[in-house]
């Protein structure tokens, strides 16, 4: 039977209504993180240079942040598969959606389910509001304090002291049992606000699941992912430490000094080192490009972790500090030795465990 004739827009939406099972098909190392498929780049490859939407009005729609290459979904299929060729990419799209041959019926109801994708598209903000607020509502609901608990404890277990600072950071909370889908019931979990920079609008929840381990010594939980985000946190960060001035980071004052890692143990590491800087953490630093610092911020160091020269998280992070330099800030670049005393350190955090492990120190 003859190729059904589906114009090429049809095709690029049916593509979007099925982004996630096309995502993760094109881009097999790819990650789920929010509303977005997050992979290294075209190839596949581990790590967050490369996002693609999977959900609303933007869904197929992707970008890499290392390359500054975008398109939609139809344009996804092309570069990753047939070099950017839209004549092969048109042609397996409509083998891959099950268009080459089918009858009327099945291309009305592969229309049907595209219209119905676009009207739940028209209140997509409702529910990406009713996220926000569930997010929200789940870290005000955990406990303020982690002095005492399995938190405190995991931070201790990373060589971080939250008594060496003087106070917690307001942004961490924790909650003893959350739900975690991977394990299919509930576990404790280390809780971070994302706020906007600027407006300081919350708009996600960090969940760091925690369990204990076999010599009895509290971690990360031994699950595939055990650091999650609910809500869509694009350009957002978790402001750890607020430095000197004691400000937010919406209202700090000029001349303060800001530095960015990219988790929260590397952004605790740094708070107890330079506790007289401001210190926020962007989470992941493929959308790290998104976030928009106050004006007053004119200075940051990015604590970077010991990524390869030229490797996909390498080159996200030179994008990154391109465009924090266009912006006219000062950029300063900094990174722990990638060995200490034989042993290998991937960042701050690493480099503060192995000297305290070198040097006998137990932290109970």
């Amino acid at each position: 039977m003859a190729s059904t004739l589906v114009a090429i827009s049809e095709v690029v939406d049916m593509l979007a209504a099925r982004a996630a099972a096309l995502a993760a098909e094109l881009l097999p190392g790819g990650r789920k993180e929010g509303r977005e498929w997050v992979c290294g780049g075209l190839d596949g490859a581990r790590g967050s240079s490369l996002a693609v939407h999977l959900q609303g009005s933007k869904a197929g729609v992707w970008s890499d942040f290392a390359t500054g290459e975008c398109g939609d979904a139809l344009d996804l299929v092309a570069q990753a598969l047939f070099g950017g060729d839209k004549a092969q990419a048109l042609s397996w799209s409509k083998s891959w959606l099950g268009l080459d041959g089918c009858d009327p019926g099945r291309l009305k109801a592969t229309r049907r389910a595209v219209e119905t994708r676009k009207t739940e598209d028209e209140s997509g903000a409702e529910g990406e509001e009713a996220q926000r607020k569930r997010a929200q509502a789940l870290w005000l609901g955990a406990e303020p304090r982690l002095a005492g608990t399995l938190a405190e404890a995991y931070l201790a277990g990373r060589g971080i002291r939250l008594d060496q600072l003087g106070r917690q950071p307001r942004a961490l909370r924790f909650h003893p049992a959350i739900w975690c889908q991977e394990r299919r019931s509930k576990a404790p979990a280390l809780l971070a606000a994302i706020h906007d920079p600027g407006s300081g609008t919350y708009l996600a929840t960090h969940r760091t699941y925690l369990g204990r381990h076999k010599d009895g010594s509290i971690g990360k939980a031994d699950i595939a992912a055990p650091k999650k985000v609910l809500g869509r946190y694009r350009g957002g960060i978790i402001p750890l430490w607020r430095g000197a001035s004691g400000k937010s980071l919406a209202k700090a004052p000029e001349g303060d000094r800001l530095i960015v890692t990219e988790g929260i143990e590397d952004g605790l590491t740094a708070a107890l080192a330079k506790p007289d800087c401001r210190v926020a953490a962007i989470v992941s630093i493929g959308h790290a490009n998104a976030v928009r610092w106050p004006e007053t911020i004119r200075e940051i160091i990015v604590a970077a972790q010991n990524d390869k020269p030229g490797s996909p998280a390498d080159r996200r992070l030179q994008v990154v500090l391109r465009q924090w330099l266009s912006e006219g800030r000062k950029v300063l670049l900094a990174r722990s030795p990638s060995w200490w005393r034989g042993r290998e350190v991937k960042d701050v955090n690493d480099l503060l465990q192995a000297a305290q492990a070198t040097e006998g120190v137990v932290n109970e």
